[in-house]
This record gives C-alpha cells, sequence and structure tokens, in this order.
C-alpha cells in the first residue's frame, strides 16, 4: 500500500526495518524480487511515472545496499576477491544486479559490486587488478531486447582481456546465446538468480573449484 499511495517515508522506514531483521538471501527472494516487479507493473499500467519508480529504488539502495558494505570481506588482498558483480553498460538499473550481489554475500563470498552501466573496460581494469575468481555480468529487463550485438562485444571483450584464470556468468540466460562464443570454457549462464543461489549454496565452500553446470 506504501508504494501504492506513493508514502517515500513509509517505504524508506519498511525496507531499513526488513534489511536489518532479514539474511541477505530473504532480501532478495522475499523483497527485491516481488517489489522490483512490482514496480515494472505499475509503471506500465500508469499507477507510477518513471521518476517515482526511480525515487523509490534509490531509497531501497540506501537501505539495502548499505549492507554490502558494513559487513567484513572474506578475503584478502593478496588471494583478491572471489566475485565482480556489474551490469554492463547501457543497463542503469542497479537492482537485480544488487540482488546478485547480495547472494554473494549470503554465502560469505567476497564479494564486490561494481553497480550497474559499468563499460567492459572499467569492468577488465577492474578483473586486472583484482584477478577474482568470477566476475558475474548480470542484466536488467530493460535491457534483454535489441541489443544482443552490444551485449555479445561486451562479452567477448571481458572473454579476451580478462585475467586467464577469471571465469565469467552472464545471468539470466535469456539475455544472450552462448553458442556465439564457440567452445570458450570461461564464459557460464545461469538461468535466473533461483539457480544461482543453487549454485552457490552447494560450491561456496570451494567457489572457484567448480563451475556452473
Amino acid at each position: 500500500l506504501a508504494i501504492r499511495f506513493y508514502k517515500l517515508d513509509v517505504i524508506a522506514h519498511q525496507v531499513a526495518k526488513l534489511a536489518e531483521q532479514l539474511s541477505p538471501k530473504d532480501i532478495v527472494f522475499k523483497i527485491l524480487r516481488p517489489l522490483t516487479n512490482e514496480l515494472w507493473e505499475m509503471v506500465d499500467r500508469g499507477e507510477l511515472n518513471l521518476d517515482q519508480k526511480r525515487a523509490i529504488v534509490h531509497l531501497i539502495k540506501f537501505h539495502v545496499g548499505h549492507i554490502l558494505y558494513r559487513r567484513p570481506q572474506q578475503g584478502t588482498q593478496e588471494s583478491g576477491p572471489d566475485i565482480l558483480v556489474a551490469s554492463p553498460v547501457g543497463d542503469p538499473y542497479e537492482l537485480h544486479v544488487l540482488q546478485t550481489a547480495l547472494l554473494g554475500y549470503h554465502y560469505d563470498q567476497n564479494t564486490y559490486f561494481l553497480g550497474g552501466n559499468v563499460t567492459s573496460a572499467s569492468l577488465v581494469d577492474t578483473a586486472r587488478a583484482l584477478s577474482p575468481k568470477f566476475v558475474v555480468v548480470w542484466v536488467s529487463p530493460a535491457m534483454e531486447k535489441g541489443q544482443e550485438d552490444q551485449l555479445f562485444n561486451y562479452v567477448q571483450d571481458l572473454i579476451s582481456r580478462c585475467p586467464e584464470g577469471t571465469q565469467i556468468i552472464i545471468g539470466p540466460s535469456k539475455v544472450l546465446d552462448l553458442k556465439f562464443f564457440g567452445q570458450s570454457t570461461r564464459i557460464h549462464q545461469c538461468e535466473d538468480q533461483a539457480e544461482l543461489d543453487r549454485w552457490l549454496a552447494k560450491n561456496h565452500d570451494g567457489l572457484g573449484q567448480q563451475a556452473l553446470a
């Protein structure tokens, strides 16, 4: 109801309270995923305009995003991060990639959240500097259609220039057909965040040793 009547103070209070009470995984699947879908549907129905949606998203990012920065990192500078998480340039919607980063934190992975609209050059430079085990590129619905060529070039740049030991995960799986990358063993797809969650739950103790099937 707070969202329907655009009560920003109530939304901020409720999100902040839930962010303190729930685990990062529950925040993703019980709050952010259904809330993100509802926001897009309300815009489609004309119940919210884009500026109102952005205001709500900024509040959510403020109250949920601090989880990514207040928790101590599990790795060390010498070992590098386990996961870098970003959305590609041209995709400024951060709630989807924020959810992906929260899942990494839930399983105590040393996860660096780079945000949305990250250029391939910036992501490559960061990967070269930090040598992560995985680079996760998560795409929002706003970029899932009509931009396949841009995404292909983006991912191809990551494959060719990221450190040799870094694996690349793209999600959700419908955004790009991996057959265009030939026999590359460095790139993997996640059908959705539920699949990513299952993989992290199964392999988080030995992340980096088990690639996505």
